[in-house]
């Protein structure tokens, strides 16, 4: 268990730079990101992250998870200590970097096989395979489930349904996405 200061909005700046500054640390190491929240379940707090090999063939192994989380944990560790280095050499407010408060657990795992699909290059990565997308807008809270068939290049995704027939969905009308197990 850590423990830091400040608790992130997430939507503010503050979690914005400190989710892309450890995207990048993860990146760097040769992953990609599926993933980046704080949970708080019964008042305890998880930074979880997500992350995929997607240059290996068998997935994420224990040893990938471990690595990303020291990197992550020595990366955090660095942050708080810059924090406090600043809070004693600024005047009056302390800059704060790090959005994290009080004590939390670090959790870095797999996707899984039912993944997050997050963006048009996700769809692409995984042509062929079965998902089902969550729609927003007008159709909020309707499942497609289908085949992902093919991203165009306005990033729209292409799903064959149960039917045999081809829907077509623009970014916009697309809220979460995910694989499926093959049923």
């Amino acid at each position: 268990m850590r423990h830091v200061r400040e608790k992130p909005k997430r939507n503010s700046g503050e979690w914005r730079r400190l989710s892309a500054r450890l995207a990048g640390e993860i990146e760097g190491l040769g992953y990609e990101v599926v993933e980046l929240r704080l949970a708080t379940e019964a008042s305890q707090k998880t930074l979880k992250i997500s992350i995929d090999a997607p240059e290996s063939e068998t997935g994420v192994s224990i040893a990938d998870c471990e690595k990303v989380s020291r990197r992550v944990g020595q990366l955090l560790d660095e942050l708080d200590e810059c924090d406090e280095e600043d809070a004693r050499t600024v005047a009056g407010e302390a800059k704060r970097e790090l959005p994290l408060v009080g004590r939390y657990f670090l959790e870095v795992g797999s996707p899984g096989i039912e993944r997050p699909l997050n963006a048009p290059k996700d769809y692409r990565r995984f042509v062929g395979r079965r998902a089902v997308i969550n729609l927003k807008g007008e159709k909020k809270g309707k499942k497609v489930k289908g085949t992902i068939t093919a991203v165009d290049a306005e990033d729209c995704i292409h799903l064959l349904d149960a039917q045999g027939q081809e829907r077509v969905f623009e970014p916009g009308q697309i809220g979460r996405g995910k694989l499926i197990a093959d049923e």
